[in-house]
């Protein structure tokens, strides 16, 4: 488990890796949100929060 923790820190630490997995989860979170509520606030807090990062 100590192997698994350390290389999924190590993974983090890579900017580009890790942006790709928010950007991966941050799609996904989009396409739930749209299914199940028609808030395009939601959305749009996702946008921005990328934009920022």
């Amino acid at each position: 488990m100590k192997s698994l923790t350390d290389l999924f820190m190590g993974v983090v630490n890579i900017p580009s890796f890790s942006l790709i997995i928010l950007s991966i989860l941050g799609i996904a979170y989009a396409a739930l949100s749209l299914k199940t509520s028609k808030n395009k606030v939601v959305i749009a807090g996702g946008v921005l929060s990328f934009v920022s990062y």
